[in-house]
């Protein structure tokens, strides 16, 4: 699990938002990682359930969609402090993909990482339509920035850092 990993991984981070809906998508959405509904608040019972035991006071759940909760920290909270680190992984469709680095580019602060998993392209059985490659290099290009890819993961993670 990423989030685990982070946590585990990142000591002196105050803090994760774990941003995500926990509820099945009836239109639009072929994935398998699209749960009913019972499915998917047993995962979301499981993960809280982990990382309570290990990182409590250290992560905070938010049962929303990605772009949702963005839009709603700019308009609500102009005080919301920078962020440091955002990892998307979610509908790995391109057009969802870019809805999300449009919508949390613009809350990173300087030196901060907009990042996600599945830097990839295609038809995958698991997952469905993949857009991420595309959407991240569009992203990217059009603001002239790097996109750097991990060799670890397979497929690889992508990365972008705001200067």
């Amino acid at each position: 699990e990423i989030a685990e990993r982070i946590l585990e991984d990142w000591k002196t981070s105050p803090g994760l938002y774990l941003v995500d809906p926990y509820i099945h998508i009836w239109k639009g959405y072929d994935d398998a990682a699209n749960l009913s509904d019972k499915d998917h608040q047993l995962v979301f019972e499981g993960l809280r359930e982990r990382l309570q035991k290990r990182f409590e006071g250290r992560f905070v759940f938010v049962r929303d969609f990605s772009h949702s909760f963005a839009a709603r920290v700019q308009k609500e909270d102009p005080n919301f402090p920078p962020v440091a680190l955002v990892f998307v992984d979610a509908n790995r469709a391109k057009e969802a993909v870019s809805r999300d680095l449009e919508s949390w580019w613009p809350l990173i602060g300087a030196g901060g990482v907009l990042a996600g998993a599945e830097y990839s392209e295609g038809i995958n059985a698991q997952f469905g339509k993949i857009g991420v490659m595309s959407a991240v290099d569009e992203f990217a290009r059009q603001r002239g920035l790097k996109v750097w890819v991990t060799t670890r993961e397979s497929p690889p993670f992508w990365y972008i850092v705001k200067q």
